[in-house]
Formats: C-alpha cells, sequence, structure tokens
C-alpha cells in the first residue's frame, strides 16, 4: 500500500506519532491509485519510520447521489505468531461455489411446483451447472481481449438496457450501476428479465454471463489506460447516447494524437488541437 501511494501523484505530510510509533504520512487523490479501480478517491497513509509498514490508512470516497465513504484501517498488528492449523479451511457440507458478479442479475423465474418438486438428484445438477458457470466465467474473463472494441460493446450494453452510460468505468460502479438497472422497473430492464424467461437454465446462465462479461470489458480497457498513462477522460454524467459531437470518452494514442469515442459510439482518432475544441462544446 505504502508503494502503490509513492509510485503516484502524492504529498508528503510530515512526520507524527501514533500510539507511541513515529510514522510519516503521505496522502494521494491520483486516480492511477490502485490502477485506477477505485476510481476517483483520497488516500491518507501513516508509515512507520522504521518499518515503513502501515499504521493507520484513511480512505475517503464520494460519489453522486449515494453519499459519503469513510474507511479507516487501524490497529495492525505485524509478525504475529500463528498456529498453522488457523489457515485449515472448515467448509461445510452444503457449501457451493458462488457467482457474486451473476448474482446481480435476475433469476428465472421458476415454476409454482418447482421449488416443492425438486428431488436432491435435480439440486445436484443445478449446483454443477453453478459451478460450471462459474469456471467459464473466470475463463472467458483471463481469455478476453480488452481492447476499443470491448469497451465500446460494454457501452453499448448500458444505452441500450437505460439509454444512458454510467456515471463511472471503476468497477464498483459498473456492477453497481448494472445491478440497478436490470432490477429497475425500466422497458428495457423488463424486456432482458423477459427474454431471460424464455430460456432454458444453461441459456439464460450464458445470457446474463455475457452481459456481465461486456461491462467488465469496459471496466478493465478503461483500467489499462489508466495503467499505462494513456490520459484517459470519460465523461458518462454528462453525455448521452443522443450527443453525437460530445466526447464520452478518450485516450491518447501517440505523441499529438487521441482516440475518441463520441456520445452515439462513433470512434475516430483526432489532434490534441481538435480534441481541445471538442471537449469545449457545450452540452445541448
Amino acid at each position: 500500500m505504502v508503494k502503490r501511494i509513492l509510485n503516484c501523484k502524492h504529498t508528503s505530510l510530515g512526520r507524527s506519532t501514533i500510539d507511541g510509533v513515529e510514522v510519516e504520512s503521505f496522502q494521494t487523490t491520483d486516480p492511477n491509485f490502485m490502477d485506477g479501480s477505485m476510481g476517483e478517491v483520497d488516500v491518507k497513509i501513516w508509515a512507520a519510520v522504521k518499518t515503513s509498514l502501515p499504521v493507520r490508512i484513511e480512505v475517503d470516497k464520494s460519489e453522486e447521489n449515494k453519499g459519503h465513504l469513510h474507511i479507516v484501517v487501524c490497529d495492525f498488528q505485524w509478525d504475529v505468531p500463528v498456529d498453522a492449523a488457523e489457515f485449515e479451511p472448515v467448509i461445510p457440507d452444503h457449501y457451493t461455489p458462488g457467482r457474486p458478479m451473476l448474482q446481480i442479475l435476475p433469476k428465472k423465474k421458476p415454476a409454482a411446483d418447482e421449488e416443492t418438486s425438486m428431488n436432491q438428484e435435480a439440486e445436484k445438477k443445478k449446483r454443477a451447472m453453478q459451478a460450471e458457470m462459474g469456471m467459464k466465467m473466470l475463463a472467458m474473463s483471463k481469455q478476453a481481449v480488452i481492447d476499443e472494441e470491448a469497451a465500446i460493446k460494454g457501452l453499448k450494453l448500458f444505452a441500450e438496457l437505460d439509454s444512458s452510460y454510467p456515471e463511472a468505468l471503476d468497477m464498483p460502479v459498473l456492477v453497481s450501476e448494472l445491478a440497478r438497472i436490470v432490477k429497475g422497473g425500466g422497458p428495457s430492464a423488463k424486456a432482458f428479465r423477459e427474454t431471460i424467461q424464455g430460456m432454458t437454465d444453461e441459456e439464460a446462465m450464458n445470457y446474463k454471463l455475457e452481459t456481465v462479461l461486456s461491462a467488465q470489458g469496459l471496466g478493465r480497457f478503461y483500467q489499462t489506460l489508466v495503467q499505462d498513462k494513456k490520459d484517459p477522460a470519460y465523461y458518462g454524467k454528462s453525455v448521452t447516447p443522443e450527443d453525437a459531437d460530445q466526447v464520452l470518452m478518450r485516450w491518447k494514442v501517440s505523441d499529438n494524437e487521441y482516440r475518441v469515442i463520441f456520445g452515439t459510439l462513433k470512434a475516430e482518432t483526432v489532434t490534441a488541437e481538435a480534441l481541445a475544441e471538442l471537449e469545449k462544446l457545450p452540452l445541448e
């Protein structure tokens, strides 16, 4: 954590003492922190002068219409002896692999008597399919090509489901936005759920899997741009799918050229001077 802050743009806050330990503190608001996965965030860390180990960490993050998040991590204990037996996992007999990303999407509605008629063999089969799909999602995620096409596919998904774009492209926001949309009452969300109802269990799982991976591809592409210091910017808070001339997203591709995705998801390469003019255009 200390190295991550020092590798970003940061400010030294000087030395002080916490619980009798001399510490040096640093602060960063650099969007590159944690490879951009946290979005806009304010992080402070106090590290012991003698060991360079964290003594206290504070994280502040605000999201529009979602309030303010303040996290404090303290009372660290380092080099504490532990028994190896404590690391032995205790797995309940009824445990099945979870599907946290897929669980944000609506399930196919079962028939009225399905729960009462399902026998143990059918339940085992269902669990096996869920585990298989979890592994499939992991494999597909690793094999996915993360590029401009993946980003446009993800943006198109949100435009079709909600007639708007996500407010930000860090992964927590994308997951939250996708969950809100597909569980909402809009016509696109209802159509999404109706589509699932007409599918078999496996078809529905694959459909939801593709949906989640599209959102992931968008977030991972933007995160890659941040990591590679491509000077990316995203304007989903204000740009809509109808804004043909507005810059929705852009990143640097050469010393004097930027790749731009407009509100209508048209993409083209422009000079830095042309980009500056485009970003001056007022929203109608």
